[in-house]
């Protein structure tokens, strides 16, 4: 019988920890690939998934149990694509 579970996570981490490691995978492929166009993208998405753990951060602390009330298309527009995460 699966136990209760207050804490959300997945695959034994938190949410925020998996969104930034998304983001870093997302910059060390804009690092290494070929194209303005696919470093352009890869860097959007680096920026959503940091929104991501920001928001949902956020919403923890706001006493949230953590889980999303929305979906990923509406965490608003990208924001600063050249920043460094």
């Amino acid at each position: 019988m699966p136990q209760e579970n207050d804490e959300t996570t997945f695959e034994g981490r938190d949410p925020p920890t998996l969104f930034r490691g998304s983001a870093a995978e997302c910059l060390e492929l804009a690092q290494t690939t070929p194209t303005p166009e696919k470093r352009r993208l890869y860097l959007k998405m680096a920026s959503v998934w940091h929104q991501m753990a920001q928001r949902w951060e956020k919403k923890v602390s706001r006493g949230g149990d953590g889980r999303p009330t929305r979906g990923a298309a509406d965490f608003g527009e990208y924001r600063d694509v050249n920043r460094k995460y």
